[in-house]
């Protein structure tokens, strides 16, 4: 099978053809005059005749163009190249960086609910130690109140007073 210049290349291969296309060809730039290509170095390069004039026109300001156009074409696509591995390694860049921040955001929103877990566990102590404050408390009003009776019932000085206040008590004990 004939090599036409129609297989697949990689933009690699299709650079290192093209660069050496260039190096060993006449150099440009190349011009169409009547039905000859000519060079600036070298006068004549190639004739192109069909006997038709317009698509001799045309094929001849093709093959002139080609020589200036084929190596601009591959310095562009090196320099597309290049700003496309640019762009590439910071997207690599910013993809580990938006990665690193979600885990300091995982991270961020574990301690929270951890100390959200804390404050809570930390609200049921205080309650729970209000409760056995007023616990306490009550306890001591009550043995207060008992004492007091006692000592009404025992006769202590201040019997009267002690008295009422064992009144009060048993009524707020049955009330």
């Amino acid at each position: 099978m004939a090599d036409n210049g129609a297989r697949s290349m990689t933009n690699a291969g299709l650079l290192s053809e093209a660069r050496k296309l260039d190096a060993e060809a006449t150099p440009g730039p190349w011009r169409a005059e009547g039905c000859m290509i000519r060079a600036s170095q070298r006068d004549y390069i190639a004739n192109v005749y069909k006997g038709k004039d317009d698509e001799d026109k045309h094929d001849r300001d093709f093959i002139a163009r080609a020589r200036t156009l084929l190596p601009q074409l591959a310095d562009a696509l090196e320099q597309a190249e290049a700003v496309i591995k640019i762009a590439i390694d910071g997207a690599d860049v910013y993809k580990r960086r938006w990665e690193a921040s979600q885990e300091d955001w995982n991270r961020t929103v574990a301690t929270m609910q951890e100390n959200d877990r804390l404050a809570a566990s930390a609200k049921g102590w205080e309650q729970d130690a209000l409760l056995h404050a007023t616990n306490e408390g009550n306890e001591r009003r009550r043995r207060k109140k008992a004492e007091a009776v006692l000592r009404a019932i025992a006769g202590e000085p201040g019997g009267d007073a002690c008295h009422a206040m064992a009144r009060r008590y048993f009524e707020e004990v049955k009330g």
